[in-house]
């Protein structure tokens, strides 16, 4: 699975009739991605576009389907540029088709919406959000899938408020969206737990951990009548492990991620999504441990899926290189974990300031130490781990 695949099991923008012979030819597509072929699979499903377009009359289904899948594909090279180009080639073909229904369309811009946050462009993701929601408090009467679309969007806004750092109100804004998505849908339904993994996030930012980790784990709790969702399931898992790291409990970090780990390299690939991030996760909290060798070799190579998660990969292989003492080495790649990171983050989020630490310290620079910790203050408070972490000298 993928960013966009994973995220269409709540968005569904290709939720329409489909033909084995399509859905055969972008499942092969997304196998080769998993497994690493990342260069044959942008291949494969350019061409499968060529053919399908080329037809008397394309079957839009399918058209949309191959896009995101492609989409997908450039996310995990990195591309989210030409990702966000294949999206309104998408929304295009949607808005011509006679037959398209609303969801469809306000899915498809809140999947457009959320790359142009990779991207860095913020203020058209913005616009773009209100608009659907303008149009939503527009609507009289709206229907329950125009309603699920305008609450699948909010989901958006929250990626939104976090990339920008502003965790306040990304808080707020889950504690608004999380009571109305569960008279909508019941509280069962997976679109809740996915607004549940995005308050998550948030909590973890803002320094409370403990709740943060409490809610994982309810999240990871078995329920009956249900076999879970793998792709949830990992996202849980991930969020688990930042709160232990945080904590300073690496071990129990790394005996969360190992199962969780295995069953995504065995089931949805080895280079898949939720693979690549778990195994950073991994990385992470071995090398807190003191297992520099192993921490690295757990993130050589480049940061597929890196757009994603902007800056991690370089940030847990400076750590990792910096226990080496490989000072330079370190240097250079914190120095692409902030590069990356600033691309679709904001200068005080979070993980702006850890990389900035981290250079400080590798730097052994006082004054760059000093006036990280006065931001960290500034924007998080005095008794946030991650305060007190920079202020220890």
């Amino acid at each position: 699975m993928g960013v966009l695949s994973s995220r269409g099991r709540r968005l569904r923008p290709w939720a329409s009739r489909r033909q084995p012979g399509e859905d055969v030819e972008v499942a092969y597509g997304q196998k080769l991605l998993a497994d690493g072929s990342t260069v044959e699979a942008e291949r494969w499903l350019r061409e499968r576009l060529t053919v399908r377009e080329g037809v008397r009359k394309p079957e839009p289904g399918g058209l949309r389907r191959v896009r995101l899948a492609l989409a997908d594909t450039l996310l995990a090279l990195n591309r989210a540029e030409e990702a966000a180009a294949v999206l309104h080639a998408a929304r295009t073909d949607a808005d011509a088709y006679r037959w398209s229904r609303p969801f469809t369309s306000t899915a498809l811009r809140s999947v457009s919406a959320f790359v142009a946050i990779l991207c860095g462009r913020d203020t058209e993701a913005e616009a773009e959000l209100d608009a659907i929601a303008a149009e939503f408090h527009a609507t009289p009467a709206p229907g329950p899938r125009i309603l699920m679309g305008y609450l699948h969007s909010r989901l958006v806004v929250l990626a939104l408020l976090s990339h920008r750092g502003r965790f306040a109100e990304a808080l707020a804004a889950a504690d608004e969206l999380l009571p109305r998505a569960a008279a909508t849908v019941g509280v069962e339904n997976g679109f809740v737990d996915e607004v549940r993994r995005g308050r998550v996030f948030v909590l973890a930012m803002l320094g409370r951990y403990d709740e943060a980790a409490a809610e994982c784990r309810a999240l990871l709790a078995p329920r009956p009548g249900t076999d879970g969702d793998s792709d949830a399931q990992d996202t849980a898992t991930l969020g688990l492990a930042h709160c232990l790291v945080a904590q300073g409990r690496s071990q129990e970090a790394e005996a969360a991620v190992r199962g969780p780990l295995d069953r995504a390299e065995r089931v949805e690939g080895r280079c898949s999504r939720e693979a690549v991030m778990l195994r950073r996760a991994l990385a992470e909290a071995v090398a807190r441990q003191g297992r520099f060798e192993e921490a690295l070799a757990l993130v050589e190579g480049p940061p597929a899926w890196g757009v994603v998660d902007a800056g991690h990969h370089e940030l847990v292989r400076a750590e990792a290189l910096l226990g080496l003492g490989r000072r330079e080495e370190a240097e250079a790649s914190a120095a692409q974990a902030l590069a990356a990171a600033t691309v679709n983050h904001a200068p005080c989020h979070v993980r702006i300031l850890e990389i900035r630490t981290l250079l400080a310290r590798i730097r052994a620079s006082a004054q760059e130490l000093d006036a990280v910790t006065a931001d960290w203050v500034t924007h998080y408070g005095p008794d946030h781990l991650r305060t007190r972490a920079a202020a220890a000298r």
